[in-house]
């Protein structure tokens, strides 16, 4: 709906109507916008939170809401976000399996890559003394 009126140039239709005209048309816009760009599918065009905070106080530029990149519908990004993420995701998954077999290759030892143990073993002990 918001990206309707956008693009028909009608934002302001989406203010409450109990306002009335008590309300300031360029915080609104400035509000609208951000929220759109906030919206985005894909998480990497969104704004940081810091960047949003300083839009919004007026410190920044509110980024143009570009409507010519939704040609495609939300649900076509949406997969087409979803692909790309599960992409990384099992590629992620391949580099953890392959450093893992990696790891597992090789000598094993018993030694510590601390400087000592948290309990040292004392071989006069009681408990070793009595499991004979």
């Amino acid at each position: 709906m918001a990206l309707f009126l956008k693009k028909e140039g009608k934002l302001l239709e989406l203010v409450d109507p109990s306002l009335g005209q008590d309300y300031n048309e360029e915080e609104v816009i400035t509000m609208i916008n951000v929220a759109l760009l906030c919206s985005n599918v894909s998480a990497a065009v969104r704004p940081a939170m810091s960047t949003v905070v300083s839009m919004l106080e007026g410190k920044a530029a509110v980024q143009d809401f570009d409507i010519a990149d939704k040609s495609k519908s939300m649900d076509e990004n949406k997969i087409e976000e979803m692909r790309k993420h599960f992409q990384v995701i099992n590629k992620q998954e391949i580099s953890e399996t392959q450093t893992q077999s990696m790891s597992m290759d090789g000598p094993w030892t018993a030694a510590s890559t601390s400087d000592g143990d948290l309990y040292p073993i004392s071989l006069n002990s009681d408990y070793l003394k009595g499991r004979d």
